[in-house]
């Protein structure tokens, strides 16, 4: 299964930007969940480093960046979403994390 989901995502970025895919394989780790982490105790969540995401991904069609969305996963008590959006050349930034 795990290599089936790398694939899709191989896909979706494409074979000639390898910076660009490591960098989206580095958004979908635990490592990315930090904007979460560090607004929990505001939002009256009890977290660890391990924290279940709802993780959508789309590319925009001209600029070949690849948004990373994070949102809360079914049946979370609290509405919260961020964005990483990542560069063909890997580099990326960060939106601030909404709570609605």
């Amino acid at each position: 299964m795990r290599n089936a989901v790398a694939d899709k995502i191989a896909q979706l970025v494409g074979a000639v930007h390898p910076e660009q895919l490591g960098a989206v394989y580095s958004a979908l780790t635990q490592a990315a969940t930090a904007p979460l982490i560090n607004a929990a105790a505001r939002l009256g969540l009890n977290l660890d480093e391990h924290v279940p995401l709802t993780y959508t991904l789309a590319k925009d069609a001209q600029t070949g960046a690849v948004m990373v969305t994070y949102s809360e996963p079914v049946g979370c008590p609290v509405k919260f979403h961020w964005t990483a959006t990542i560069a063909l050349d890997g580099s990326s930034t960060m939106t601030e994390l909404v709570a609605d």
